[in-house]
């Protein structure tokens, strides 16, 4: 049989017709609370914001006086560790000026504070020296003053229990040995006499033996704490006149407050230095006594040896004054330097 135009179908029954096509269905997106996180099409997420703009930086604070609070603990490890001035040409090599400058003034700034916490903490233990050296030197007195009315009473016992004794001897035949009562007597009142003058003696070699140790100890320690204060405000002193190499104009580039600058300049030819040759005179004065100390407490005639216990209480004395001096300019500094502290 004839077929018409269009498709030709096979009308052999063993061959089934082709499948007819599944119809066309509308597509739609799935609201997002639906979907859940992570299942919407990535073509209809959201632009992401734009990233916010960075805040421009302020100035940039004064590289010679920055507001840092810093650790006890971190300023002690720092001095124990700091190298001297003199060796960071070295490290200077290729820098540019401003960066010099911030490495001198954060030195200096460190010094400054560290100088003040010391202070803060040997203050009171130097007074305390102060205080000892003249108890020292008043019971220097005293011993010598002591040991001269004791040795002048037991040589006038002595001397009157001689007379005594010689009396009863004398006139113990007119007395029939009646007059030997005085002998024995007078026998044992020079012998106190003797023991009197003894123990004085004895005694007083051994106050002195002990004064002389204490004055040593008490030399030694204040040596130790006056070190490190000294050391630091020469450090100070010598980062001031590092900086002070530095014209205005380069420090001016780095922020640095003319003001505070001025009193760099003042602190570093005045205040600083006098502090420091007063602890200088105070420690030369301390060094020479020391050496000599043995000459005030050696062995001689009575006499000699309480004219050198008062010699000794006397330089003790003009000592103490003159730490007293030192330890006043010290804290002048402290006081001038604050001006530097955070």
């Amino acid at each position: 049989m004839a077929q018409g135009p269009g498709k030709q179908y096979s009308t052999n029954p063993a061959q089934p017709p082709p499948p007819k096509p599944k119809p066309r269905t509308k597509s739609f997106d799935l609201p997002q609370h639906i979907l859940g996180p992570g299942n919407q099409d990535k073509t209809d997420r959201a632009p992401a914001p734009a990233p916010k703009p960075k805040p421009k930086p302020g100035p940039k604070p004064d590289c010679l006086f920055q507001r840092i609070v810093l650790d006890p603990d971190y300023l002690k490890q720092w001095w124990a560790s700091v190298s001297p001035w003199d060796s960071l040409q070295e490290d200077f090599n290729g820098k540019k000026e401003n960066e010099i400058i911030a490495v001198k003034a954060r030195r200096f700034h460190i010094a400054v504070q560290l100088f003040d916490l010391l202070m803060t903490e040997k203050t009171k233990t130097l007074s305390n020296y102060m205080s000892q050296l003249n108890l020292i030197a008043d019971h220097l007195d005293m011993v010598s003053n002591r040991t001269k009315v004791a040795g002048i009473s037991g040589g006038t016992t002595a001397v009157l229990g001689g007379l005594a004794a010689g009396a009863g001897i004398l006139l113990a035949p007119l007395t029939l040995g009646a007059s030997l009562a005085i002998t024995v007597v007078g026998a044992g009142v020079a012998t106190a006499g003797g023991v009197a003058g003894a123990s004085a003696a004895i005694a007083h070699k051994v106050d002195l033996e002990n004064e002389k140790k204490k004055i040593r100890k008490v030399f030694q320690d204040n040596k130790d704490n006056i070190q490190d204060l000294q050391r630091c405000l020469e450090f100070i002193v010598e980062g001031m006149n590092q900086l002070a190499q530095h014209p205005s104009a380069s420090l001016s580039k780095v922020k640095v407050d003319p003001v505070k600058l001025n009193m760099v300049y003042h602190l570093g030819g005045g205040v600083c230095p006098r502090a420091i040759e007063a602890n200088v005179k105070a420690s030369g004065i301390m060094e020479g006594l020391a050496i000599g100390l043995d000459m005030f407490f050696k062995d001689g005639k009575g006499a000699t040896k309480n004219k050198l216990r008062s010699k000794c209480a006397a330089k003790l004395r003009v000592l103490v004054q003159e730490m007293g001096t030192g330890l006043r300019e010290f804290e002048r500094a402290k006081e001038s330097l604050k001006v530097f502290l955070p």
